[in-house]
């Protein structure tokens, strides 16, 4: 499937959406690792064994 616009909704032009400061963030950093901990949880995965325990802090800071 190809998509004739990949550009998001709104932006024509493609250019990336104005970045917010983490201060401008509507949910917290806890809450962004707490999510990614959830979903490693719904994928089967541990998310405190040794290859996964830092991801959701890998996620948060990409």
């Amino acid at each position: 499937m190809t998509l004739a616009n990949s550009s998001p909704k709104g932006n024509p032009n493609g250019n990336l959406p104005n970045l917010k400061t983490q201060s401008e963030l509507p949910v917290s950093e806890e809450e962004m690792r707490q999510a990614v901990r959830t979903l490693l949880l719904g994928l089967g995965e541990n998310p405190d064994r040794e290859g996964l325990k830092d991801t959701p802090k890998r996620v948060v800071k990409a």
